[in-house]
Formats: C-alpha cells, sequence, structure tokens
C-alpha cells in the first residue's frame, strides 16, 4: 500500500523551495504517490517547463485559480479540504511561509476529521516570518507540537534552534549535475555575470544595485540580471537604461541553461541553503557570493570569491580580477568537489522517504 505526500508549494515557479520539491517528486518510489499542490497561481515560461518536468513523473499536480496572495491563503482551507476528501494524504509536507500559514488554517478549521495525518515542514531559511511575526508563533507552535520540522541545512537548524528552542534533524538539500546549454543572451567578447533571484531586501538588492552602478564604466563586463519581487521596478530604473546591463525575463530550466557565464552573483543577506548556488557549481560557474547564513556552507570554507558584508569594494575587486583559464578550472574542480561530497540528491529523497514511512 503506497503513503500519499502532499507536496505544498507557495506557487509553481523559479524557487529554491519549489525545486527541492520538484526534486523529491522525481525520484519516484513503489512506496510512495505524490501529489504537488500550489497556494498562488502563477504563469510564465518557467512555470510551464517546472509542469512539464512534475507531469513527466506521474506526478498530480493542483493548481491554484488565485494570484492575490491573501486570499489565495484565506480560500486555501476550503480547496485543500476538498483535495483530502478526494486523495485522503497520509502526510502533508509544507515548503516556506506560505504553505506553512496554509496549512496551520486548514488544520485550524478541518484538522479534527483527519487526525491521522502527519506533517512535514522543511526549513528553508535561516531567518523565518521576517513580514509576519504575530501568526508565526502560532505556526511554528502546530509545527513544534506535530513534530514536523527538518531543515534543509546545518546554519538553519541552528538558527532554527537560536530562535526557537527546538532541535531538527537536517537533511541537506541535493543538487543534479545537468547537461548545459549556452545561456541565452551571452555577449561575445565580455565577461558575463548572473544575478537570478526574487528581487526582495534579502536578496541583497541594494547591493546588487550599487555594484552594477560601480561597475558601469566596466566596457568588459555584461551583468544579466533575472527575477521579479517587490524590488523589480526600482532595479529596472535604477539599472534598465545602463549599456552594461541585461534585464531578462524567466529562463525555463535556468539551471541547464548556464553555460559560457563567468560568474554568479549572490549578494543574499540570508539563505536557507542556498540552492542555486550548488546548482551554478555543478554547472561549473563560479560563484561571488557574500559570507553570509545559508550561502557559505555552500560552497568550500576557503571559497576566495566570498565578500564579508556584502561588502562592494570587495565584489568590485573579484569581478575586475583576471584570472587565467588553469586557475578558473582549479576553483570550478574544487567547489564541485565540495558539492558531490556534500549534497547529493538520492541522499535527500531517501533521507525524506524514510521520514515519510517511519
Amino acid at each position: 500500500m503506497q503513503t500519499t505526500v502532499f507536496q505544498i508549494v507557495a506557487r509553481i515557479a523559479m524557487g529554491g523551495s519549489e525545486r527541492v520539491a520538484a526534486n523529491i517528486v522525481a525520484n519516484p518510489s513503489a512506496k510512495v504517490r505524490y501529489h504537488v499542490i500550489e497556494v498562488i497561481k502563477d504563469n510564465d515560461a518557467v512555470t510551464e517547463r517546472l509542469l512539464e518536468e512534475l507531469h513527466s513523473v506521474g506526478t498530480q499536480v493542483h493548481r491554484s485559480c488565485i494570484t492575490e496572495h491573501k486570499l489565495a491563503i484565506l480560500l486555501f482551507p476550503f480547496r485543500m479540504l476538498w483535495l483530502m476528501l478526494r486523495y485522503r494524504a497520509d502526510i502533508i509536507h509544507t515548503h516556506t511561509e506560505v504553505p506553512d500559514v496554509s496549512v496551520y488554517l486548514w488544520h485550524k478549521l478541518f484538522g479534527i476529521f483527519f487526525p491521522h495525518t502527519r506533517f512535514v515542514r522543511t526549513i528553508h531559511s535561516t531567518k523565518l516570518w521576517t513580514s509576519w511575526k504575530g501568526i508565526g508563533k502560532h505556526v511554528e507552535s502546530f509545527f513544534h507540537r506535530h513534530h514536523a520540522n527538518v531543515a534543509i541545512g546545518k546554519q538553519t537548524a541552528q538558527s532554527y534552534q537560536r530562535e526557537y528552542g527546538e532541535t531538527v534533524p537536517i537533511i541537506p538539500n541535493g543538487v543534479q549535475e545537468l547537461q548545459q546549454r549556452p545561456f541565452p543572451g551571452l555577449v561575445a567578447g565580455f565577461r558575463n555575470i548572473l544575478f537570478a533571484g526574487r528581487m526582495e531586501p534579502e536578496k541583497g538588492i541594494k547591493t546588487l544595485v550599487e555594484t552594477v552602478k560601480r561597475l558601469s564604466e566596466e566596457h568588459d563586463i555584461i551583468f544579466h540580471i533575472i527575477g521579479t519581487g517587490s524590488l523589480r521596478e526600482m532595479v529596472q530604473r535604477e539599472l534598465g537604461d545602463l549599456p552594461t546591463v541585461r534585464m531578462c525575463g524567466g529562463i525555463p530550466a535556468l539551471a541547464s541553461c548556464l553555460g559560457g557565464l563567468d560568474a554568479i552573483f549572490m549578494p543574499s543577506e540570508f539563505e536557507g541553503l542556498a540552492l542555486f548556488s550548488l546548482e551554478s557549481t555543478m554547472a561549473g560557474v563560479p560563484v561571488i557570493a557574500n559570507r553570509c547564513p545559508g550561502l557559505e556552507e555552500t560552497l568550500p570554507p576557503d571559497w576566495p570569491l566570498m565578500a564579508e558584508g556584502n561588502n562592494t569594494d570587495t565584489y568590485v575587486r573579484l569581478m575586475t580580477a583576471h584570472r587565467s583559464t588553469e586557475e578558473r578550472s582549479a576553483l570550478v574542480a574544487s567547489a564541485q568537489s565540495y558539492v558531490h561530497k556534500n549534497y547529493s540528491v538520492s541522499t535527500m529523497c531517501e533521507g525524506y522517504e524514510r521520514l515519510y514511512l517511519n
């Protein structure tokens, strides 16, 4: 008899948590049947590609029809009730705060009718509830009572213990080595540097803008910038007219389209476990990053392409330094060896399956 697992994600979109959920369901087991449920509707080229990937492994996907965040969360319990009555999930697995609070509300309203349902909650960030501290306390109490929490890395687990006093198990995120295609829009004869991520303060958007502006006179560097979020308009306004900047739309299967890039720029202020850093390393692209929780553990301890405290001077120096082919190859090889050793997809999936079946 199979165990039915609902993977609840905020949206079918580009993001580390969505990638983790997709990697879990992409490794099917005869003992587990997966459904993926989104809370908020999203539609772009990335969404379509991820849907194709999920359907290709036989995963049932349940789309939302609501694009407004608060309304989608408030109506989610009623969608979830219908899905539970139809499919009777044994385990509900949530990823990030929107699914966390949505499932919490469902349980408050209808959990009494499903007393044997178990919960798994993956903690993807070293900082939780930055906007919703009040309701966050209730949600954390709920997951604590159900012994649901799992951290994606050591720093995530340590941060959670400091904030909420609970020691949680760790199942590190895993990444696969993908065949690479050239990044669309590469500019020949230039060093091509990519930023890709949500345009929110915690991703270091202020530092991104400052760094790109300072390098706007460097005529051998081109920045490619991908992302959506509350600061997208600000980034477009500040950087969109610079000749050294290419503002890009979403790129489906981005992790397999990094070929030819010279570096990835990640000025995040904090992360859970930066999956895009791991994917970039596996693609053979060096990562220039801030030494912050959840990001520094994705790279070797002695990684030389890191800035302390998001220091713009350091980023300018690292991006303008010219390295030989041999030096770059050695850097990439050391990072890939570190990722192979510590972040395997198969190990991650086996860890979650043991958790589901325990």
